[in-house]
């Protein structure tokens, strides 16, 4: 799953985009910029592709240097987090948690 964005946005350094936990869910590799949390989170993850720019030619490039072993496991980890980490359950108990806190 690609996700692109205009890195001259302020939101970018903050961008945690639905099509990021969408990947996730589905177990999709993510090809994406470097940058704000969905930098962080494929980088942790290890679920995709960090690009350096969005020139067609690093697009083409790095996608041509995939190789199905390494999405295989892309995939795989993006499954994992989406379970493991990043789901309703999860961001509902954190939610809570979090407003448990505001009226303690």
């Amino acid at each position: 799953m690609f996700y692109g964005f205009d890195l001259k946005n302020p939101n970018a350094k903050f961008s945690a985009p639905n099509k990021l936990f969408e990947a996730l869910a589905a177990g999709k590799a993510i090809m994406t910029g470097n940058f704000g949390e969905i930098g962080r989170v494929v980088r942790e993850a290890k679920c995709g592709v960090l690009l350096k720019d969005f020139s067609m030619n690093e697009i083409k490039e790095t996608l041509l240097s995939l190789n199905s072993q390494v999405l295989s496991q892309y995939r795989k980890n993006a499954l994992v987090c989406g379970l493991q980490k990043y789901n309703w359950k999860k961001a509902n108990a954190t939610l809570l948690d979090q407003y448990r806190c505001l009226f303690q």
